[in-house]
């Protein structure tokens, strides 16, 4: 594709993603316009040496779509509702990047002490055995997320329409199912996809990794943000899911091949 061809399109992708993504009408070529367009700014956070111009971007997407396409959902969740924050959390390496960026001076200290004591108690478990332990995310400030504005997609994507469900299901470890909206979990897997795919046509590290230890790694190297955007994975030792890579799925690998065909 040559330079005109790829304007071209960038502007056409912009346009068709510019609303966020429809997750009530499912199209894989809306979410491989999102993977380009987010591919584009990947270039420009490596020339701003900074993960922010296209984590603002994309958090701002997601925002965008979920105003416009999920909120007349009757959810239970809502900012201050914390059932579900004491449990495994997968996140791309860059929005851990990011959320460690909103931390500052002395509060980005505390939160090096404060994640180094939770990876004591949950580093090396499974997401199955962190599923049986009631520990809250160290990003709760009396109950609320410190974070909220900055929380990663699985923490976006993950809601439930009965809130009395989740405080049994979380605390009292029941084994009673969360009712999640279909189109919640399509725009979870429609934005961690669209971004994945994005970081692996450009060579950088993008398999999930866990919250905990990425960011108790993020905060205890300053270095982790450059490292990354020049192709390192700063997160080689963090906790991981056994299936931390969407790219394995089948159909995704097809709407990624499909994205960067001709590029």
């Amino acid at each position: 594709m040559d330079p005109a061809q790829y304007q071209r399109q960038l502007v056409q992708d912009r346009a068709h993603v510019a609303g966020g993504l429809n997750v009530r009408v499912p199209d894989g070529r809306q979410v491989a316009a999102l993977m380009r367009v987010l591919r584009d700014l990947v270039d420009v956070a490596k020339a701003q040496h900074s993960v922010t111009p296209l984590m603002a971007f994309f958090q701002d997407n997601i925002e965008k779509a979920d105003k416009a396409f999920l909120s007349d959902i009757p959810v239970a969740c809502h900012r201050g509702c914390a059932h579900c924050c004491r449990i495994w959390v997968d996140a791309s390496p860059v929005e851990v990047l990011y959320v460690a960026k909103s931390f500052s001076g002395a509060a980005r200290d505390q939160a090096t002490e404060t994640f180094r004591d939770a990876v004591s108690v949950t580093g090396g478990m499974s997401s199955a055995e962190r599923g049986k332990l009631v520990y809250p995310c160290p990003n709760l400030k009396d109950g609320v997320c410190s974070i909220y504005d900055v929380r990663p997609t699985v923490c976006r994507s993950l809601v439930s329409m009965d809130a009395s469900v989740c405080a049994r299901v979380f605390y009292l470890l029941s084994d009673e199912e969360i009712v999640s909206p279909a189109p919640n979990i399509l725009l979870g897997r429609g934005y961690r996809l669209a971004l994945a795919g994005a970081l692996k046509h450009a060579g950088l590290a993008h398999t999930q990794v866990e919250l905990n230890s990425s960011l108790d790694i993020a905060f205890s190297n300053p270095q982790a943000e450059q490292q990354w955007l020049e192709g390192e994975d700063p997160f080689a030792a963090a906790d991981k899911a056994p299936e931390d890579d969407v790219m394995a799925d089948e159909n995704y690998r097809m709407i990624y091949e499909t994205a960067f065909a001709g590029y």
